[in-house]
């Protein structure tokens, strides 16, 4: 996952590549862009949601999504004044849930 300084013209990498680590579905904060969240998928299968703020480079971990699901849980979001990253989750084998995590709970 990269990012563009547009002022500078420059690109810089997020989230470098790794072997067999997919990083996807990034969205912005609603009201602070600086804010971001992204799903991430590693080798083994299982899914993290995690938080970043582009000003300091932070990057935290939110949560460790349901495993055995047959599509992947996360598409994370920010809500819209940014106090919660809202995300889905499997709560068994076939339901599914909308999860609320408040920030303050990721110190972004």
């Amino acid at each position: 996952m990269y990012v563009i300084d547009r002022k500078g013209d420059n690109i810089s990498s997020l989230i470098p590549p790794i072997a067999g680590v997919q990083v996807g579905n990034p969205s912005l904060g609603q009201t602070r862009t600086n804010l971001i969240t992204f799903d991430v998928t590693d080798a083994d299968g299982f899914g993290y949601i995690y938080a970043a703020d582009l000003s300091t480079g932070m990057i935290k971990l939110v949560t460790l999504l349901a495993a055995g699901a047959q599509v992947n849980p996360g598409w994370p979001g920010y809500s819209g004044d940014d106090a919660a990253i809202v995300y889905t989750n499997y709560t068994g084998i076939t339901l599914q849930s909308v999860v609320f995590e408040s920030r303050i709970s990721t110190k972004l």
